[in-house]
């Protein structure tokens, strides 16, 4: 898949419909620079905090207390597995009632009937590749837009909750969209409330630690979710996460791997052997698929499988096509994501 260095996005801005069945380009597409920061203090502050959880997802001394204390417990996890927490507070079915956190109520609850995501704006940024589509329909040899492909022909169901935040006073706009799963499945309730928390992480950044900050040009946080594939046994959630404040940017995709036997949210580090040779050949397979001309060129053999083995940092998700591995990258104040299409990847996995 093409590598996406992102243009900022307003909500009010008309973007180019992403096409999703499109030949491979050897050239990237939609092209830009976050703008260096150059704000007072304060902005720097929030930019480094926030952009830090946004793009690495690890343990930031900007954190609270609690999301580094939960990035440390899941450092020390089971190499194959993310911890489910137990389900004592919210599935992330409402915002309302004693039971959720402070930050949480600050959110609006839209059910899927009630989308408020589907507007001119929102279709006008997402195109066509929110619709579902069939597995039929992916004809080409490489995977070339992140989109749903949501099989009905299972044992479950696929729903997804909207949440919004919007306060004039701050000029911010929170929107996020999280799948949540119903059905006879094990583990389901510890399952759904990991599934939100991956989710709404950087809402949870913000509203705990960053509302009282007054932004001229607007802080937009913007959580979108795919369902790239699913099957009685695995499914795979691709967050599509844009963080705006002022005119920087960051972008990243961040991705869920459930395996539906066990119940268990899979590490993504974990789930291919990741060698020097993997590495190597991820360039060499990225060179026939994307072209010379990315950012992996800035990066040598180390710095692609250290991307690669950061369970924060990497890209990998099931579609009809066979798996999707890729990186996140922030280099020379531009960030972006590359990924690979890899119809073999059963050569490459883990004895999970």
């Amino acid at each position: 898949m093409e590598e996406h260095n992102q243009e900022p996005f307003a909500f009010n801005t008309v973007q180019p419909t992403p096409q999703y069945n499109k030949e491979p380009s050897p050239s990237p597409n939609n092209q830009g620079v976050i703008i260096g920061i150059t704000v007072a203090l304060s902005l720097l502050m929030v930019i480094v905090a926030i952009i830090g959880a946004f793009a690495f997802r690890s343990v930031v001394t900007n954190f609270p207390g609690k999301i580094q204390e939960q990035q440390e417990e899941n450092a020390q996890s089971d190499p194959f597995v993310t911890p489910l927490p137990q389900p004592d507070e919210h599935l992330g079915e409402s915002v309302e009632g004693d039971e959720v956190e402070e930050w949480e109520k600050q959110l609006t609850y839209y059910s899927e009937e009630d989308n408020p995501f589907l507007d001119a704006d929102y279709t006008s940024h997402m195109g066509t590749n929110h619709l579902n589509h069939s597995r039929s329909e992916f004809q080409d040899k490489y995977y070339s837009a992140v989109c749903d492909c949501i099989s009905e022909d299972v044992p479950y169901t696929i729903k997804r909750n909207y949440y919004t935040y919007s306060s004039e006073e701050s000029n911010t706009q929170i929107h996020v969209s999280c799948v949540s799963l119903e059905g006879n499945l094990t583990n389901l309730d510890a399952l759904n409330k990991a599934i939100y928390d991956k989710t709404m992480f950087l809402a949870k950044v913000y509203l705990e630690n960053y509302q009282t900050y007054s932004s001229t040009k607007g802080i937009n946080i913007m959580v979108d979710s795919y369902v790239t594939y699913n099957d009685e046994s695995k499914l795979s959630i691709v967050l599509d996460e844009y963080y705006i404040i002022e005119k920087d940017v960051n972008i990243d995709l961040y991705c869920i791997n459930v395996e539906l036997d066990s119940g268990m949210i899979l590490n993504n580090a974990k789930i291919l052997n990741y060698t020097e040779s993997f590495a190597e050949e991820f360039r060499e397979k990225s060179a026939r698929q994307n072209g010379t001309d990315t950012a992996l060129n800035s990066m040598d053999t180390y710095d692609i499988l250290t991307l690669l083995k950061d369970e924060y940092n990497n890209i990998i998700f099931y579609t009809p096509l066979g798996m999707e591995l890729g990186i996140n990258y922030v280099l020379s104040g531009t960030s972006g994501w590359i990924t690979v299409t890899y119809s073999d990847y059963q050569n490459y996995t883990n004895s999970i």
